[in-house]
């Protein structure tokens, strides 16, 4: 086989598993969400548990930060400004030499950042500074619409401008064999939220489609329910059990129906192609991608034949006052050398209005291995305190996210952490500071800093300061000596480059920094 064919088969492989993959995600999100139908059955349980257990988790997210997403659709809706400042302290055990002029350096050094953005009118301006012990840099501004980029730096003269229909060209020009001339970005994608994932439209489209599908075609002879005494918590009480089992033919049976629906669905090979163009996979990457749509699904419903479910799939709810307080999810899988393979989803999740528990266990079994990852999470929250407790134990590896924050007169103190803890190393980031908000304005401080063995807290921090407000309209930049990179062949840019700009940046820096020696 030559070099050409292996690597077109590679580029063809990648190209159906991206799609299969892009697919899945957007079916898996669709079955996450419950869809609802008016008749009661074992079945609508089911679901109906799932979607409301989700929804009550969304609920609680937004109630706990009520004034951070109201300012998220301020910023949203309306032109904003923030100024942004950052710093750092270093505190060196044993300052010497080098090491002591590096302390001194960080310590009296601040970036400063004004940033405005108006969303709605696709504007967004920055203005940079910095002042690096002593030395200060400035007009470092940038402008960006949806139609082009300015920059604006202290060496230059001239005031750079990129036009978005330009983009392709200069990064094909930059790297002709990662870039196509015909690849621009779309600068108004950056004001767009959902420019790079799926959009809202598209995913109602999904979750009420799919979903409807995945009900109707699912057996209700699959769904049987009954009382069962549950212990969750250290607390013991009835509840209804609900089981959805499919054996092995059913199994095939419905994913083979699945895959028919998704490859007979033009609106999801839109959405599909739409999500790669919006991320910017590369023209011939996509086309062939999008060649080899069809035949992804062909080879997937060849395989359906070859799956092997001795026991199928089983999977068990347990239901107190509509939402799931136990999980049991079971599947043994047969490979092609006859080894079988287990997969197993078990815990305990108690959802009320002040507090939230859950404790699962995913453990994965065959001849060689017999493996269990924990993730479990006390969580509470009572309108003035939050007290959160994460983890994620991987045997010899645990993760840990630890919170405690007040929220009083719009105003929140937080003190949070990740700590990392195994064999060989220990340690913890922590996060700390306080916001507070009001309707057109806010304000924050944070402090970051790593306490590790042998490394104190006190060793190295960083600090950043956050003022934002409502403003009238977005700044611009003075665009009366313009410099069109975009418009420039490759040898026009090697000349400018070379020639003005390298004059400019030379006498510019001899004005900073000849006088210090550099």
């Amino acid at each position: 086989m030559s070099e050409q064919t292996t690597e077109t088969n590679k580029k063809s492989a990648k190209g159906k598993f991206s799609i299969i993959l892009i697919i899945g995600i957007a079916v898996l999100g669709a079955a996450i969400t419950a869809f609802m139908l008016i008749q009661s059955s074992d079945k609508q349980t089911y679901f109906t548990a799932e979607k409301e257990s989700l929804e009550f988790i969304s609920d609680e997210i937004e109630e706990r930060f009520q004034d951070e997403i109201a300012w998220q659709e301020v910023t949203e809706e309306n032109p904003v400004e923030s100024d942004i400042v950052l710093s750092a302290e270093y505190n060196d055990p044993a300052p010497f030499g080098s090491a002591a002029e590096v302390e001194e350096i960080i310590n009296n050094s601040t970036v400063t950042i004004n940033a405005q953005q108006d969303i709605e009118n696709k504007s967004l301006f920055a203005d940079v500074s910095a002042d690096i012990a002593g030395l200060t840099f400035d007009d470092i501004r940038l402008h960006l619409t949806d139609t082009d980029l300015l920059v604006e730096l202290p060496f230059l003269d001239d005031v750079l401008q990129l036009e978005s229909e330009d983009t392709g060209k200069l990064l094909h020009e930059a790297d002709p064999f990662a870039f196509d001339e015909d690849d621009n970005i779309d600068f108004a994608d950056f004001f767009d939220p959902e420019s790079f994932g799926i959009s809202e439209e598209d995913r109602e489209y999904l979750v009420e489609h799919y979903m409807s599908f995945i009900y109707n075609n699912l057996p209700d002879s699959a769904f049987s329910s009954e009382k069962e005494e549950v212990k969750v918590d250290g607390e013991e009480f009835k509840a209804e059990k609900v089981e959805l089992h499919l054996t092995e033919d059913e199994f095939k049976e419905f994913l083979t129906s699945m895959i028919e629906e998704m490859e007979e669905d033009e609106r999801l090979e839109e959405i599909v192609t739409s999500y790669l163009e919006n991320n910017y996979v590369p023209a011939d990457e996509l086309e062939a991608m999008l060649e080899d749509y069809d035949e992804a699904f062909d080879e997937a419903l060849e395989e359906i034949d070859e799956i092997e479910l001795p026991e199928g799939i089983t999977s068990t709810i347990w239901v107190k006052s509509g939402l799931i307080v136990k999980r049991d999810f079971h599947l043994a899988v047969v490979d092609d050398f006859g080894d079988e393979a287990e997969i197993s989803v078990v815990g305990t999740q108690m959802l009320e209005n002040k507090e939230q528990f859950f404790d699962y266990d995913l453990n994965v079994k065959d001849d060689f291995m017999d493996e269990t990852v924990n993730l479990s999470a006390d969580l509470s929250w009572d309108g003035d305190k939050i007290d959160d407790t994460i983890t994620l134990d991987l045997n010899e590896f645990v993760l840990e996210y630890q919170g405690d924050e007040t929220y009083k007169d719009a105003t929140r103190d937080f003190d949070r952490s990740i700590s990392f803890l195994s064999p060989f190393a220990t340690g913890s980031l922590v996060w700390e500071g306080n916001a507070e908000y009001e309707k057109d304005q806010m304000s924050s401080s944070h402090n970051f800093y790593l306490d590790a063995e042998e490394i104190g807290e006190d060793l190295l921090s960083v600090q950043l300061d956050v003022e934002g407000k409502q403003i009238k309209e977005v700044d611009s930049i003075d665009v009366e000596n313009v410099k069109n990179i975009g418009k420039m062949s490759g040898i026009e840019m090697d000349q400018y480059i070379e020639g003005e700009a390298a004059d400019q940046f030379f006498e510019w820096y001899m004005e900073k920094f000849g006088d210090l020696g550099f």
